[in-house]
């Protein structure tokens, strides 16, 4: 139902979106500058507002969703904030499809409604629209966030992103991709049967869980795998949205505003550099991240 949405062809489209909203958030950040943080005030603005455009959202509360979005994936806990907050997140998305049975909008929430209305009720559509929302903005946050950390400690990718072609853009974001993996498991397979996988006896019923981090790290693969590269070839493909028939339904949207917000963000503010000294990134999260980034975007 959705996969259409998301290729690379039919995403062109939202290109000047991504470009509009990526240099009004720079120019919120330079307002209120010198001082920022970039997990607010840049990582998850661009990709919510993005995502919250696409799916044809109304003005959303960002801070309450911001919340949400890393108490989705919080398992310090034991779970408990996670399931709390993912109520919160589809309550609003079921309440906004009902909503547009009666006028759809323009987004994406208003197609399904129109094209499979008949076929599903509000809590399921509400259901893949909160998937498509969360899904749109957390790990993209993270990535731009753990890019901008990454990409301090790198002064010739940095000055790449500000002057380098498409194609040396490109691979940059590849790289980070690669070296970051924002999403370091994939979701569980249950094996159906006892059978030997690679030297390990694996029972009926075990779950097997893939380390995507490791496989991106992998020196079979990858020659010097845990260093960052700004040139490394980009063949073979990493596995940072995953690989078949579960790979990132919006991994083509994810390249897009990360090319586009890592540059603009190079372009804007050449001299940025970090200004705390202890770094907080996530203890246990199913999506690895900061959770604050202080930064001073220019020199007073």
């Amino acid at each position: 139902m959705l996969t259409p949405e998301f290729t690379r062809r039919r995403l062109s489209r939202l290109d000047p979106l991504i470009d509009k909203v990526v240099q009004e958030t720079l120019d919120e950040m330079a307002a209120h500058g010198p001082e920022a943080d970039l997990v607010f005030d840049f990582g998850f603005r661009v990709p919510f507002r993005v995502i919250s455009e696409l799916l044809g959202l109304p003005e959303i509360d960002f801070d309450l969703f911001h919340q949400l979005g890393a108490a989705r994936f919080d398992v310090s806990k034991g779970g408990d904030s996670s399931f709390g907050a993912a109520t919160s997140s589809r309550e609003f998305l079921i309440a906004e499809v009902a909503r547009q049975r009666t006028d759809p909008g323009e987004g994406l929430i208003g197609a399904m409604v129109r094209d499979h209305g008949d076929e599903f009720d509000d809590v399921e559509l509400g259901g893949v629209a909160d998937g498509v929302l969360l899904g749109g903005y957390e790990t993209s946050a993270s990535m731009l966030v753990m890019s901008t950390f990454l990409l301090a400690g790198q002064p010739e990718a940095w000055q790449l992103l500000q002057t380098g072609s498409d194609d040396e853009v490109t691979a940059i974001v590849e790289e980070l991709l690669r070296m970051l993996t924002p999403v370091q498991i994939a979701f569980a397979r249950f094996a159906r049967e006892d059978h030997d996988l690679f030297g390990k006896q694996v029972r009926k019923g075990d779950p097997v869980l893939v380390s995507l981090v490791q496989a991106n790290r992998d020196p079979r693969t990858w020659d010097d795998p845990d260093t960052f590269d700004p040139h490394r070839s980009t063949t073979p493909s990493h596995l940072a949205f995953g690989h078949g028939m579960h790979r990132c339904l919006g991994a083509e949207l994810g390249r897009m505003e990360l090319k586009a917000a890592l540059r603009g963000l190079a372009r804007r503010f050449p001299d940025l550099e970090l200004t705390g000294e202890d770094i907080d990134f996530r203890e246990l999260s199913i999506v690895y991240g900061i959770d604050s980034l202080p930064v001073r975007l220019w020199q007073p």
